[in-house]
């Protein structure tokens, strides 16, 4: 056999595979997009946390997740809840989102958020000045960005070959598209 015939049967296969495994949203020549939907992304992402760090001055939890897909945006946004304990504070609870882009590992077959920007920091009944809270939004978004950058909102299952053929990755009508083709 050719290696032509070869990889048009894998193609049906890797096809046929797909149809079964996930939401189909779309096939056309670029490929089989498949939708992941925020409840799936955040089931997912869980699989990070909870995240716990202790530093010089202190120590950082966070937990519980979620992932949230606006409509009218092609950014990803992740709230998470937060627990701080300083040499200066006691324990301070609270949440955070932020938002970012999609970005595919093809190395991991993973998905991580890229480009963050700090939306929303809320310190629950704990009253602070907007000085305080900016001061502190500065110091923790490096943080944020480092966690980002090494934990995935999504991983294809390592026993799956299709993170060999992702093309291309996009959010859209409140879901993450991902296009498998050859």
């Amino acid at each position: 056999m050719s290696l032509i015939s070869n990889l048009k049967r894998f193609a049906i296969v890797v096809v046929f595979s797909i149809f079964f495994t996930g939401c189909v949203q779309e096939v056309n020549k670029e490929g089989v997009t498949l939708g992941i939907s925020g409840n799936q992304l955040t089931d997912s992402f869980k699989d990070s946390f909870p995240f716990e760090k202790n530093f010089v001055f202190g120590d950082l939890a966070l937990k519980k997740p979620s992932i949230q897909m606006p409509k009218e945006s092609n950014r990803i946004n992740a709230s998470i809840e937060l627990g701080l304990k300083t040499l200066f504070t006691n324990a301070i609870r609270g949440n955070f989102t932020i938002s970012g882009e999609p970005k595919f590992n093809q190395k991991d077959s993973s998905i991580y958020l890229q480009n963050l920007q700090l939306e929303s920091f809320d310190f629950g009944r704990l009253k602070i000045s907007d000085e305080f809270a900016n001061t502190f939004r500065g110091a923790v978004r490096p943080m944020v960005n480092e966690i980002f950058k090494n934990y995935p909102i999504y991983k294809i299952p390592k026993d799956s070959f299709q993170g060999k053929f992702v093309k291309n990755i996009k959010v859209e009508n409140s879901k993450l598209l991902v296009t498998y083709g050859l």
